[in-house]
């Protein structure tokens, strides 16, 4: 019972020991495929191969092998693989004493390597190398078998065949697969290969073999035949096999394969006996004269590729004249921009995705697009320009006494708007977006201006602006103050008030008022009469909320006359109050 237990426990472990086929999920029974499964594929296989029938000394009433094969594919071009089986043989003496062996056969190593595609996986032809080496991890054969069950001998190792060579064996095989353009395609699978075989030291292995099956979606029926020679001057030998067997289920992934595998005979050396239906090679396995397989084969990939692309073209117009337009495509993952013509282009991913287009002076347009994978979708853009509205806004630059044109820089502070300088005629033209801008104008020797300006939408709006130099005289002529006295009659008030309006125009400047007599009376008397004619004024202006630290009183009497003190108009004259602009 203890055996039985070991070799239950052993058949469950089976998976550490692997090949990505039996000979192959890509593939049919004996002969591989040159295709690779996929990039980052785990692949397993369950498989069960037997015959029964047969003489040597004994009569072979079964012999069964339970393989398991384990592969990883690295890229769609480089596979590992791994296999190994369980080998069981039940005789029947012709001395009446029956035996059981069994044990493990030797570990195979390979890798398929196949970088040439001719065409792509599902069809055309592929080409790949599979080289492979054989570890002896097999059961050694024992000649004598202690235990006994159900009146049986059973012990380890190969009594009717060979488990294991016991030496490294090494070797490979060349393969080519051909699959045809059709909706039920065909597939030929051709394999070559040659390996050493150091049980004996003495021969190697030459196999081959061409498979052909017929693709109908899950249903794969396939026929083969393949054979291998044993390469010796000393010993020839050849066999051949016929297979027939069907796959159904996924072609490259979870299937069960079904094949009968019959015997062709074929040359023998005169070291290879013939009993019944069976050849017995001296120092080597039997050869039946039929098996059968059944196997089940399954994967799992950890890679998921990325989906197809889609594809997005178009054009980027002007919607007014039609023209082509280069502006800026806009999509979750890239931004590029059309060409000269207005056409472009792009490789995307598919699902969902919203796509935008823009360009200065243009209003952005955006739609919403369902992307299929591999097919290209069509979006146009007819861009329509952003008219905003205008205020054309013009005037000139002037010296405030002279009237005559200066070049002074325009500027509208706290806003983007760039300044500019006019020339020397001191006109400007400028088109702004409706709104009230705060002016300013400055010109060297010029006391900076700013005043408020509103435009309107749609409205041309034309403004001069006069503006003092520094330290500029202005004189307030046509006040009349009565012979000696120091009051303003109301009648001069609007003169005044163009004093104020300097005033309030400049709300920086500090002035100095100026009084002057004409020289009727002592000199001290006029000079203190012109100091009251400034004070009043002055106070004038403080009344009109004029700050009084802007203002200056001086009284300069009858000194600096403009005029003549002859006559009463030249007296008059100079009986007059200055503006002297002293800072800001």
């Amino acid at each position: 019972m203890q055996k039985w237990f070991l070799i239950t426990m052993v058949c469950l472990t089976l998976p550490l020991y692997a090949y990505s086929t039996r000979e192959g999920i890509r593939g049919f029974n004996n002969i591989l495929s040159a295709k690779n499964d996929g990039i980052g594929r785990i692949n397993l296989i369950f498989d069960l191969q037997g015959s029964i029938g047969g003489k040597r000394n004994e009569d072979l009433w079964m012999n069964t092998d339970l393989a398991l094969g384990l592969g990883f594919t690295f890229t769609n071009w480089f596979s590992f693989n791994l296999f190994s089986k369980y080998m069981f043989d039940v005789l029947d003496s012709i001395a009446g004493q029956n035996y059981v062996s069994y044990g493990m056969s030797d570990l195979e190593i390979g890798v398929k390597i196949s970088p040439f595609f001719l065409k792509n996986s599902n069809g055309g032809f592929s080409l790949a190398l599979l080289p492979s080496i054989s570890i002896p991890i097999g059961t050694k054969p024992k000649e004598y078998y202690p235990d006994t069950i159900f009146g049986a001998y059973i012990g380890q190792g190969g009594r009717y065949r060979y488990f294991t060579t016991g030496k490294t064996d090494y070797g490979g095989r060349l393969l080519i697969s051909y699959t045809t353009w059709r909706e039920h395609p065909i597939e030929f699978n051709l394999n070559m290969g040659y390996f050493t075989h150091n049980k004996e030291r003495d021969f190697d292995i030459l196999s081959y073999g061409l498979g052909m099956g017929f693709i109908f979606r899950n249903f794969v029926p396939y026929i083969e035949i393949s054979g291998n020679e044993r390469i010796n001057k000393d010993r020839e030998s050849r066999l051949l096999y016929l297979t027939s067997g069907v796959k159904v289920g996924k072609t490259n992934g979870a299937h069960i394969n079904l094949s009968f595998n019959y015997r062709i005979d074929g040359s023998v050396d005169s070291e290879t006996k013939r009993f019944s239906s069976i050849y017995i090679s001296t120092g080597e396995r039997v050869t039946p004269s039929w098996s059968f397989n059944i196997s089940f084969a399954s994967g799992i990939s950890f890679y998921k590729p990325s989906p197809p692309p889609s594809y997005i073209a178009g054009t980027t117009i002007d919607s007014e004249t039609g023209k082509p337009i280069i502006a800026t495509i806009i999509l979750p993952d890239t931004v590029f921009w059309s060409d000269t013509t207005g056409s472009y282009f792009v490789r995307t991913k598919t699902g969902s995705s919203l796509i935008r287009t823009s360009k200065e002076g243009y209003i952005t347009q955006e739609r919403s697009l369902v992307l299929e994978a591999d097919k290209e979708i069509n979006v146009c853009f007819e861009l329509e320009k952003i008219h905003n509205p205008i205020a054309e806004f013009s005037g000139k630059v002037m010296d405030r006494l002279t009237k005559t044109p200066i070049a002074a820089e325009i500027s509208f502070p706290e806003t983007d708007i760039e300044s500019f300088t006019t020339d020397e005629s001191g006109e400007f033209n400028i088109n702004l977006l409706p709104n009230t801008y705060i002016i300013r104008i400055d010109s060297d020797g010029y006391i900076p201006y700013s005043t408020p300006i509103l435009l309107k939408e749609d409205c041309c709006v034309r403004k001069d602006f006069y503006i003092l130099k520094q330290h500029e005289k202005i004189t307030l002529q046509g006040i009349n103050f009565t012979n000696g006295s120091s009051e303003i009659e109301s009648i001069y008030f609007p003169i005044l008030t163009k004093g104020l309006k300097l005033l309030r125009e400049y709300p920086d400047i500090k002035v100095e008022i100026g009084g002057y007599t004409d020289s009727v009376g002592s000199a001290e008397v006029n000079l203190l009469l012109s100091r009251e004619r400034a004070e009043t004024v002055m106070k004038y202006f403080i009344a009109m909320e004029i700050e009084p630290s802007r203002l200056n009183a001086v009284g300069y009497g009858e000194n600096m006359p403009i005029a003549s003190d002859d006559t009463e108009e030249g007296r008059a004259m100079n009986r007059r109050i200055e503006f002297c602009i002293i800072g800001d």
